[in-house]
């Protein structure tokens, strides 16, 4: 079957700079948004000092192959993650902070696709200091605030034992029983928590 490109939006306008562009195809011979983003299992915003709240994606095209619908999205649940942690591990964490870094975000994906405007940000407010275990502000269910894509460090603790918390506590969260798969249609709009979820996206689709 027919390959089509993958023209995703998250609200995204060349006329509004709030909106962001996520997009595999070129005009110009330039990608006309970001065609990596998503690539390790992240939360919006995590990097500023007040994150996200609530983010959207909105699907313009997506590519089929084979009547095969690429590019879907993962969520996961942090607060799933976090009450199916043992409680030895919940009482660990409770009060530690961790560093959630754009930098950091830079460097493992290696700026791929990433515009100037959000370098000139990620120089403005690079990284923001967050409670491991954030409180939802609505519900007030805990949630497990770590990701393969911010999280850089954990305050206070030595730099081997952090690195290994984090990975723990990432894999933790994208264990199946906690996971969703999102399978796009063209004009779909999926809305969800920052708080209470991390996401990440398939890149099963070729570049342009």
């Amino acid at each position: 079957g027919e390959l089509r490109q993958l023209k995703l939006a998250s609200q995204s306008h060349v006329q509004h700079a709030e909106i962001y562009v996520i997009s595999n195809i070129m005009k110009d011979g330039k990608h006309i948004g970001s065609y990596d983003a998503g690539v390790l299992w992240h939360t919006d915003g995590a990097y500023l000092a007040k994150p996200h709240a609530i983010s959207a994606l909105r699907a313009l095209e997506v590519p089929v192959q084979n009547g095969r619908t690429l590019g879907d999205t993962h969520f996961a649940s942090t607060s799933a993650a976090y009450e199916a942690l043992p409680p030895a591990m919940q009482k660990r964490i409770d009060g530690l902070q961790a560093v959630q870094s754009a930098a950091h975000h830079l460097a493992k994906t290696g700026g791929a696709g990433v515009k100037k405007d959000v370098y000139a940000a990620v120089k403005a407010d690079p990284e923001a200091i967050h409670n491991l275990v954030r409180v939802h502000p609505v519900n007030g269910r805990k949630c497990l605030y770590v990701t393969e894509g911010y999280t850089s460090r954990i305050v206070g603790l030595p730099e081997d034992e952090s690195r290994d918390l984090i990975r723990e506590l990432a894999n933790h969260c994208i264990k199946p029983e906690f996971t969703y798969r999102h399978n796009w249609q063209q004009h779909d709009l999926v809305m969800w928590d920052d708080c209470a979820t991390q996401h990440k996206a398939t890149f099963d689709y070729p570049p342009t």
